[in-house]
Formats: C-alpha cells, sequence, structure tokens
C-alpha cells in the first residue's frame, strides 16, 4: 500500500491546529501502528506554537507473514504518561490529577483484561481475534 498521510481531526485543547498524523502501511489497521506528532515549541499568546518537524511514534506490530515490526506498546505510553503527570504534579500540584491518574488505572486494567482474554483464548500475539 503506498505510504498516505491521514491528518487527525483531533486537537489539543485550546489549539484547533491538528497536529498528529497517521500512516497507514496495510488496508487492514488503516495507520493503527505509525504516527507522526508536531511538537509544540512553545506557548504564545495564551495559544501553543507547533513546530513544522515531526516525532515518529511506532507500535510494536505483528505482520501478515509472521515477522515483526517493533515498537512502543499503549500500555507502556500510559505508563510513561502517569509517571510524568505524577512527578508534574509534585511541582504544580493540580485538583484535576487524581481523576487523570484514574483515567490512566483505568485504560490499564482494561488493557490487561484484553491480555488476559487473549491468552486465555490462546491467540495473544497472533493475528486471530
Amino acid at each position: 500500500m503506498e505510504e498516505n498521510r491521514i491528518l487527525l481531526a483531533a486537537t489539543v485543547f485550546p489549539s484547533q491546529e491538528q497536529t498528529i498524523v497517521a500512516l497507514p502501511t496495510d488496508e487492514k489497521f488503516q495507520g493503527a501502528h505509525n504516527y507522526e506528532i508536531h511538537p509544540m515549541m512553545r506557548f504564545e499568546n495564551g495559544a501553543a506554537v507547533y513546530g513544522e518537524g515531526t516525532h515518529a511514534i511506532t507500535f510494536v506490530k505483528r505482520n501478515e507473514d509472521g515477522t515483526w515490526q517493533p515498537g512502543v506498546q499503549t500500555e507502556q505510553l500510559l505508563l510513561l504518561l502517569k509517571d510524568r503527570h505524577n512527578k508534574l504534579n509534585n511541582v504544580f500540584p493540580s485538583e484535576d490529577h487524581d481523576e487523570f491518574i484514574a483515567g490512566i488505572d483505568k485504560a490499564l486494567a482494561a488493557l490487561e483484561r484484553r491480555v488476559r482474554e487473549r491468552q486465555g483464548r490462546g491467540v495473544m500475539g497472533e493475528l486471530k481475534k
């Protein structure tokens, strides 16, 4: 499949600028494994200013031929975000912190249930429903 670039409609408040690009490399997953993010450069005049360059985020992927594309796991990114926000909250405490951490923990618990269910059926790591 020719690499397309799909600009996601998602934005980061308060910006209206779309800064996340999905890079589909196959028809099946439609870009769920490869992304580029335009980095925020600074906050100026009440708005985020984004750069022209991008940071790549590649997720682990099992290919149809059985090989693997090395990459990060969703859980790793969630754990990274949890660590980051705990550290930031130590410096800049926020009343919203506990809600944010609870959301991350809820997402991690859901992903663990999914993995356990797939392991129980013997399909974890396989391209099977």
